[in-house]
């Protein structure tokens, strides 16, 4: 009766540790939010509330051409701050992980235009993720959908750059 117990406790300290452990990989990405803030002031106080009243910690802040974002450690949330205000891309929208990122984009821009609406892909948003990122704009939302190679396809991961830029 003991060995079944020891084997059944093993198997669950496995079980458990492997789980734990794909949660925090990069295996378990399945794309995020991003939330547009209109200056770094807001960007930090957003952060400030995130940690404090909601919990989630600031896995990654990093920048992409014009883009600034926070990544937080539930993989699903980010803030998204745009320097260059002559950059015409609303702030915020989902992140799609998907395995073609322009055929996905394409796809949904006909599904757009079919249903009488305008679609605008930008392919090359930054020139360090040509095929691996597209966006996606119409006039049916107020923000861009973004298609994406998975976290483990989208090369080096960023240097994290942290806040003191925005302070």
């Amino acid at each position: 009766m003991k060995k079944v117990f020891l084997v059944l406790l093993i198997t669950y300290s496995i079980v458990c540790t492997g789980y734990i452990i794909y949660l925090k990989s990069p295996l378990n990405d399945h794309g995020h939010r991003l939330y547009g803030v209109k200056n770094p002031k807001t960007m930090l106080v957003l952060d400030s509330i995130f940690r404090d009243v909601a919990n989630l910690h600031r896995d990654l802040v990093f920048k992409v051409g014009p883009s600034t974002q926070a990544i937080y450690d539930n993989g699903r949330v980010g803030l998204n701050y745009i320097s260059d205000s002559t950059v015409d891309l609303p702030l915020s929208g989902p992140s799609f992980v998907v395995s073609n990122p322009e055929e996905s984009a394409q796809k949904a821009a006909r599904i757009l235009t079919r249903n009488g609406f305008n679609a605008r892909i930008i392919v090359n948003f930054d020139s360090t993720l040509s095929n691996k990122l597209v966006l996606l704009q119409s006039n049916s939302i107020n923000w861009t959908l973004v298609f994406r190679r998975d976290i483990l396809n989208m090369g080096k991961k960023p240097k994290d750059i942290g806040f003191g830029w925005a302070k």
